[in-house]
């Protein structure tokens, strides 16, 4: 089961666990005017009414608590939680990507930098359309560029698989990335979590990003994992 299945799965047991709530609240409601034969029709709609609304409203909380508490996100996806910074390497290339991956509204978005060696940004994407099943996150994405002095985009296709120890959020990636562009660059991708706490917030300011990429280039040199690289 994947990560968005599990939370969907959790948001059945909510709706599940509000309908019953109003079942009971019914019953208790019938019970008390069930010798009022207009009360009791009344009762009836009424009653109905509030189980639709605490269905909503309560799948409201529970969404926007998951959309708010980290805590609760790793807790409900385990093994699925990919959430967090990332950096890359494109294999055998002095090039390093910095990867976001966000979880709302049970949605998964991926944003991404791209660096060279000497920390200069070579190019920025976001993925617009995301899959993520099993271990494997596909992505269809767009990356702004400048030819010919006007602006134009590039379009391509991501895959990203996920390790990690069993029972456990995964800590490495090993992937490729392809650009739908006449040129057909394709790269393959080693990557690694990010979990220092100094280090994630250097980088939550962007602008001081490239500072930081001389630790990040160490931090991968020496904690990178031994992946197969993806066909």
């Amino acid at each position: 089961m994947s990560g968005m299945d599990k939370y969907k799965r959790f948001l059945e047991w909510v709706r599940l666990l509000a309908l019953f709530s109003a079942v009971f609240i019914a019953e208790l409601i019938i019970k008390t005017l069930e010798n009022t034969t207009i009360l009791f029709m009344i009762t009836v709609v009424v009653t109905g009414l509030i189980a639709i609304a605490s269905m909503h409203i309560l799948e409201l909380l529970v969404t926007t608590l998951f959309d708010r508490a980290m805590w609760l996100r790793r807790f409900i996806l385990g093994e699925s939680y990919i959430e967090g910074i990332w950096i890359d390497q494109v294999i055998d290339e002095d090039l390093y990507g910095i990867i976001t991956i966000q979880i709302r509204g049970g949605e998964i978005s991926m944003t991404g930098e791209q660096f060279d060696g000497s920390g200069n940004i070579t190019a920025t994407w976001e993925d617009y359309l995301v899959s993520y099943k099993g271990n494997t996150l596909r992505g269809i994405y767009q990356a702004p560029q400048f030819r010919s002095g006007a602006p134009s985009e590039i379009h391509g296709f991501s895959t990203y698989i996920f390790h990690g120890a069993p029972g456990k959020p995964p800590n490495h990636y090993s992937g490729f990335f392809a650009d739908a562009s006449a040129e057909g660059r394709r790269c393959q991708l080693e990557g690694i979590r990010i979990t220092d706490k100094a280090m994630l917030a250097k980088l939550s300011e962007p602008v001081r990003r490239h500072l930081v990429l001389h630790d990040l280039k160490k931090m991968v040199y020496n904690q990178k994992p031994t992946v197969t690289a993806v066909k």
